[in-house]
This record gives structure tokens, sequence and C-alpha cells, in this order.
């Protein structure tokens, strides 16, 4: 039989999620809390007023102006999508071609790889240096490469580093490459560097994270007009339904109440970080929701969050977890599951 396969894609394996069956869920950086029932109420109020017998607005325009007036950007900057992973697919489909290179620093959101090779276009990563983005290497790999985007996640998932603006001004200014800058999870961090977005540098946001809203997969890119010109280009007509345009504006016309649980995520961030370090694990300054963590029998600590029925995103390959925060019951539980996993290690010992 004929192998009727992109040959870009034969080397994939198929995407098989995690099943989220377990007591607490904290591997796929979720906010732990749902929407407040008042905004529910007010997205019920707004979808009963959609004629569903016609498509959705093609622009999302009321969406991308609620988006552009609470960020003060023009709109006419601004690309609506289903989710970043959309919004990636568009990027690479305007600007990445058979032979054209892209590059990273790993580890980093897998998605920009794998979105260039299916485009067809070559792959390249730097490794971070002790949970850092190297700058210099980062650099020179993407001129030594001649590249035409160079992705860089801030803050990094999973590593939760955020790169200094000065840094960040020295790729775009060291590189002719467009710069795609990944703020997914900007809003449990003090700083954010949407005013930069420009035809040279690509900003991308999301409602997944901070604003709770990760069931109805909206994302936005924010860059100059040529730019967004050319995303229009490859974007579909009617990419983003009529429930999602209504239920994110009006969660974006409420924003002040939805963010209103990130400064105990942030505490709770911060208070799982100082508990990992007091017990002399390795585990990285993090800007986002959740901690990356090197602990020592890694295997042996992810089968005791399966039995304690907590999942947690394992990387094998690196020996390290992801802990997505969680409310401070359910890392509270985090906590005791790895006290209990060392107590009975050192008793065996």
């Amino acid at each position: 039989m004929m192998n009727y396969e992109k040959a870009a894609i034969r080397e994939f394996q198929s995407y098989v999620p995690e099943p989220q069956m377990a007591e607490i869920v904290l591997n796929a950086n979720e906010n732990p809390y749902d929407l407040p029932e008042e905004v529910i109420e007010k997205i019920t109020e707004e979808i009963a007023k959609i004629p569903f017998n016609r498509y959705p607005d093609p622009g999302s325009t009321e969406l991308i102006k609620a988006f552009a007036g609470l960020n003060k950007v023009d709109p006419d900057r601004v690309v609506a999508g289903n989710g970043l992973d959309e919004i990636l697919s568009y990027i690479i489909s305007a600007f990445i071609g058979p032979g054209d290179v892209a590059v990273t620093h790993e580890p980093t959101f897998s998605m920009y790889e794998i979105w260039t090779k299916i485009a067809g276009g070559d792959f390249y990563t730097v490794p971070n240096t002790g949970g850092k983005i190297d700058v210099d290497a980062l650099i020179k790999e993407a001129n030594d490469k001649n590249a035409k985007i160079v992705f860089v996640c801030s803050p990094n998932n999973p590593t939760g580093e955020q790169l200094g603006k000065e840094d960040l001004k020295r790729i775009v200014d060291e590189t002719k490459s467009l710069i795609v800058l990944d703020e997914a999870y900007v809003d449990f961090s003090d700083t954010s560097y949407l005013p930069l977005a420009s035809d040279r540098m690509i900003v991308l946001r999301t409602l997944s994270k901070a604003y709770r809203f990760p069931a109805g997969r909206c994302g936005f890119a924010v860059s100059g007009k040529d730019i967004t010109d050319a995303l229009r280009k490859v974007k579909g007509p009617y990419n983003l339904n009529a429930l999602t345009q209504t239920a994110a504006r009006v969660i974006l016309e409420n924003s002040g109440q939805i963010l209103d649980k990130v400064p105990e995520i942030v505490s709770e961030r911060d208070s799982l970080y100082r508990f990992f370090k007091d017990l002399g694990l390795k585990v990285f300054p993090s800007k986002a929701n959740f901690l990356y963590v090197l602990p020592e029998d890694d295997k042996e600590l992810q089968k005791a969050f399966l039995e304690s029925g907590i999942l947690i995103k394992y990387y094998p390959g690196d020996h390290a977890f992801r802990f997505t925060v969680g409310t401070p019951e359910q890392n509270k539980k985090v906590k005791q599951v790895v006290k209990d996993f060392y107590a009975k290690d050192t008793k065996t010992t």
C-alpha cells in the first residue's frame, strides 16, 4: 500500500494526551480555579444572543477590540486564533517553507519544532544553561544557520525563566530573524514585553492560563501591521467560533475579576519553591504558574505521585518534573507526598 504521509511527518509519533484520571491534576499548567459564577452567567447571557444559523465574525472584531483596548495596542496589529497552537501554525505557514530555518532554546514548548517540520523547515535548538536561556549561543545559532525565525518562550515552559529586556533586545538587534516571543505565562510575572511588538517581533498571548479559559482555546498574536497582514493571508476565514469569541470577549471585559487569583497562585508558587529548596532538591526560579524540579529517584517519586492520585508532568529524559501550582489544599498534598517519600528514603538508608 502506498504511504500517503508527507516525508516530513513520518518520524512523528501520534500525540496521545495523558488521561486526566486522577484526584488532583497538575500536569497541564491549567489554572486551578474555574471562572467566577458571575462571569459564567454573563457569558451564558451573551451566548444566548448568538444567531446560530450564521457563521462567526471572520475577523473576531469585537474580541480583538476588547483585547486591544485592555492591552493598549492597535487592533489592526492583532490576530486571534484557536489557542496559540493555531497561531503558531499561521506563523509557520506564512514564513517557513522547505529549507527555511527556525531556532530556539531547549527545553521549551514542543510545538515550535512540530509545526516547523510539518512545513518542511529545518529546526535547531540551543541547550539552556543551568535553566537559563543561553542568549549568546542562541544569537550565534540564528546567524550561523541564517534563521528566518527565532522562538523565545518567556516565561519559559517548562523551566519558568523570564528573559530580561536587554537580552531580548540583543536577540532582535544582533540577528536578522523574525522573533516570536511566546508570553503564554506572562500574567504570572512582573513584566510583559508586548509594547516591543513590531515587524521584527511577534508577541503571543493566551487566555488559557491566568484567564482560566483553556476550554475555549483563544490566543492572540501582536506584531507590526505587515506581519499581521501576512498572518491573515493564511488564516481560515471563520477560524474562531462564535461561542469562543463571545465568551473570550466577556472574560476580557471582566479581566480584573478573572485575574484576582493570580497573587495567590504566585504566592503558592514561591512557597513551593522554598519547600523544594529547603529539601535540597534542584529547582529553578519561576515567573510562571509552575516549577521545574530535578529530584533524585525521579522514577520512584513519579510512582509515589501516581499512587497518591496526583498527576504531575514527568520528563523522564531529563529526570525532571514540572509541577503546576494548584490550590493551597492541592499544593499541601504535593508537599506531603514529597515529604513522605524522602522520609521513607531516609529511613531505608
